[in-house]
């Protein structure tokens, strides 16, 4: 079978029991051998784990090894999203990342998969939800999004705020949110 890369030769994957695992195992050697620059780079949806990016100030880097032999090596602006797993390998977070720059469209989850909270921006409100890991509300913000600012993504000044405890009664807002699995 041919293919952009050039001759696709079957692959037989020993010791790795899922097809999850062995779809990421298939990436990884496809990235390692370079024929992904075509194909996975030109793809809008790309993929890569926390580890994965350097963050300089408000911007996400990866390094690329093209395979272009007049292309250098180096750092370029990550595209596509970004996420991070528990340990226990359950999805953590998953953010929006365009042209090297959050896009504020985050989502993350409690360790029991539960969500936990979900960052999005409709202009020029930013908001900011959270679940207790039980899937009662936690609270609701709405923040001013004043746009990137120097290092800073650009949210600003509180405009609301309402908070709630595992059992959906009114509460204080807590001045810093902590989840129990963060105490460690």
């Amino acid at each position: 079978m041919e293919s952009e890369c050039g001759l696709i030769r079957p692959i037989s994957f020993t010791g790795i029991d899922s097809p999850m695992s062995r779809s990421l195992a298939a990436l990884i050697l496809c990235l390692c051998a370079g024929c992904a620059w075509s194909n996975v780079w030109g793809q809008k949806e790309r993929r890569l784990h926390m580890d994965e990016v350097t963050i300089q100030g408000r911007f996400l880097y990866e390094w690329v090894d093209p395979v272009d032999s007049l292309a250098d090596p180096g750092m370029v602006l990550f595209e596509g999203v970004l996420f991070d797993l528990w340990p226990n390998g359950k999805l953590k977070s998953e953010c929006g990342v365009t042209e090297g720059q959050w896009d504020m469209d985050c989502l993350e989850w409690h360790q029991n998969g539960q969500l936990r909270s979900e960052e999005s921006i409709d202009p020029p409100h930013y908001y900011w939800n959270g679940w207790h890991s039980n899937g009662a509300v936690f609270f609701r913000k709405t923040y001013q999004f004043d746009g990137p600012a120097g290092a800073f993504i650009g949210v600003g000044e509180e405009l609301k705020s309402e908070c709630f405890d595992p059992h959906g009664a009114r509460m204080p807002c807590p001045e810093e949110f902590v989840w129990p699995e963060d105490k460690d």
